[in-house]
């Protein structure tokens, strides 16, 4: 379901983007629903030299800096044993980054639902990893995003 009730959606952007690529998706869907939207580290802000990094240390993007990234916010959303859970939405660089954090040990409490949007790389067989609660929601379906 959405709505109030819906579990916040994490927009995660792609590959050098920020996450204002996807503030036209976020207007879209937040009358229906919470969203945040992330810049991952080595983008904008998390990698200049004179501000400071916005997930510890600033570092060039990789997508362990970015699982890490992403997996520390879900975990001030969705604390371990608290219920709470969240929605993963990442395009491009971005669908990697939700899908491998889905497919991680325990997320299965935190996330609820993945949804890859031009998904580069994500092949059947790393589809396979995610729990099969949450498989089918790794297809690309904006209108299921709009529940």
């Amino acid at each position: 379901g959405g709505g109030a009730s819906a579990p916040p959606l994490l927009l995660i952007h792609g590959m050098f983007t920020t996450g204002a690529s996807l503030a036209p998706l976020a207007l879209l869907l937040r009358s229906s629903r919470r969203v945040l939207v992330v810049d991952l580290p080595g983008m904008d802000y998390s990698y200049s030299t004179s501000r400071p990094a916005r997930y510890g240390r600033a570092r060039p993007c990789s997508l362990e800096g970015s699982i890490d990234a992403v997996a520390w916010l879900v975990s001030r959303l969705a604390p371990s044993g608290s219920g709470l859970q969240v929605d993963l939405l990442g395009h491009s660089f971005g669908a990697n980054v939700a899908l491998e954090l889905a497919r991680q040990e325990g997320a299965e409490g935190a996330v609820r639902h993945v949804h890859l949007l031009t998904p580069g790389g994500a092949s059947a067989a790393r589809l396979s990893g995610v729990p099969s609660a949450r498989a089918s929601a790794a297809e690309a379906r904006t209108a299921r995003l709009l529940r």
